[in-house]
């Protein structure tokens, strides 16, 4: 099956700083899109214009800014074929301030493999060339089964982290068993090198996305949501760990094996901002 990525252009309205209404226009880059799991924005070749980034079935590519409206998107292959199942994520962010985005993608996509490491789930820190238009080399990272989800995360203290979310916990079946972990990388001097890494005890299941909440100066902490509901993960003098604070409680979001429940939920998350006051109490506007 195709799939076209297609480009939203928003073009924000003048108005009540407080009701400020948005379009959007459509612009195809690229119509032969094979699925298309994970998506991500940046600049990655330090020219100054944000460009595309997409985990595909089967490639990681980018997607060049042509800096001028109806230009074309040139597409640059980063890797393919990772691991023999489908690519899932992708994380893409300027972590070390040289103005290019650091590119991390997750693969070996087999939800349905819960027991097995060698049949589920693979992390990858992607190395990139000189030339950033050729082939990226693709360094593997520790994993779970199921990877699903990535962000990188700055911490409180200044450093960025790899933060890489599981869809299930080892062994489960039918979004029953062991919780979740959150992996959390620290990135090595050497990126090549043996990236170290924790392992934080969600105890939830199902975890369908996770949101780091970042304000201006500080890290507010990461929401993770699942069966249970969206949680919110403080990082703390001795890491990461549920605050127990839960912005959504008892609701599945994006997790509830009942389709026509799952999408309501999923409406119904994302269609709502939720901020975490200077005080700690999180509130929805």
């Amino acid at each position: 099956m195709t799939k076209r990525l297609l480009l939203p252009i928003a073009l924000l309205v003048a108005g009540n700083a407080w009701a400020q209404t948005a379009t959007f226009n459509g612009q195809t880059i690229d119509d032969k899109v094979s699925i298309g799991y994970g998506v991500a924005s940046g600049d990655v070749d330090g020219d100054g214009k944000p460009d595309i980034l997409l985990a595909d079935k089967k490639e990681i590519v980018w997607y060049k800014n042509p800096g001028k409206k109806d230009g074309a998107w040139t597409r640059y292959v980063i890797a393919k074929d990772l691991t023999e199942q489908d690519n899932v994520c992708i994380a893409a962010r300027d972590i070390d301030g040289d103005g290019k985005v650091e590119v991390a993608v997750g693969a070996g996509w087999n939800p349905s493999e819960t027991k097995d490491l060698k049949k589920s789930g693979a992390v990858f820190y992607m190395v990139a060339p000189e030339d950033r238009t050729t082939p990226w080399e693709a360094v593997r990272l520790h994993h779970e089964v199921t990877i699903h989800r990535m962000q990188w995360v700055k911490t409180a203290d200044g450093p960025f982290q790899l933060a890489v979310l599981p869809l299930h916990g080892e062994g489960n079946t039918g979004g029953n068993g062991a919780g979740v972990k959150l992996i959390i990388f620290d990135v090595p001097e050497n990126r090549k090198g043996i990236w170290p890494y924790s392992l934080i005890e969600t105890n939830m299941h199902m975890t369908h996305n996770f949101q780091p909440m970042e304000i201006p100066g500080r890290m507010a902490g990461l929401s993770i949501a699942g069966k249970e509901g969206v949680q919110v993960f403080l990082n703390g003098a001795d890491g990461w760990a549920a605050s127990g604070n839960w912005m959504v409680p008892e609701r599945g979001v994006g997790g509830d094996p009942n389709r026509k429940s799952r999408e309501k939920a999923v409406v119904h998350c994302h269609h709502r901002t939720y901020a975490r006051h200077r005080s700690g109490s999180v509130y929805q506007r």
